[in-house]
């Protein structure tokens, strides 16, 4: 099932990584020209290194799309909303559309309910709404739409009588009206 994404507005952990880069660079400088280099370089190293696992949290989403999140493997929660996001370090974002999508299925030959041979076909549209679902319940989500939609205009085709069955009526041509 879909949770929603720890994130935070990009833009602002923009603001927040320039200020941290600075303070790591002031304490940088401030090393070489102190007693207390050692310590003060060593808390400069560590900003750095947040600097930079920081920077693995970003991502960029365009309208209608949506990132599922994993975090090591687990699956941590889903973005759906476009612009620039801050969501976990360290996390794989997998890119999956939320466009409506069609799928036109070839034309198959099966047998109505009458047992007579009819050529069939549809056109599926379609698209996604969980994403969780659509990324770790099915192997390739596309191919299981196209799948489904055929086994499903077969199913339908085999359901009904392609003619209606005459009820004892007689035809149009010898009604009186």
């Amino acid at each position: 099932m879909e949770r929603r994404a720890f994130r935070v507005p990009g833009f602002v952990m923009l603001l927040v990584l320039f200020v941290e880069g600075l303070v790591t660079l002031a304490l940088l400088i401030q090393s070489g020209q102190n007693r207390n280099g050692p310590a003060v370089a060593l808390v400069g190293i560590l900003g750095t290194l947040a600097f930079v696992v920081l920077l693995t949290g970003f991502t960029i989403l365009s309208p209608n799309e949506a990132r599922v999140v994993q975090f090591f493997g687990r699956y941590a929660d889903t973005i759906n909303q476009a612009g620039l996001h801050w969501t976990v370090p360290f996390s794989t974002k997998r890119r999956l559309s939320l466009r409506i999508r069609n799928f036109e299925s070839a034309k198959l030959k099966v047998s109505d309910a009458d047992g007579n041979p009819v050529e069939i076909a549809a056109v599926v549209v379609w698209r996604v709404f969980d994403t969780a679902k659509a990324a770790f319940a099915v192997n390739d989500h596309v191919a299981y739409v196209a799948v489904q939609a055929e086994a499903a205009v077969r199913h339908l085709a085999t359901m009904y009588p392609y003619e209606a069955h005459d009820s004892g009526r007689s035809s149009l041509r010898e009604r009186p009206w």
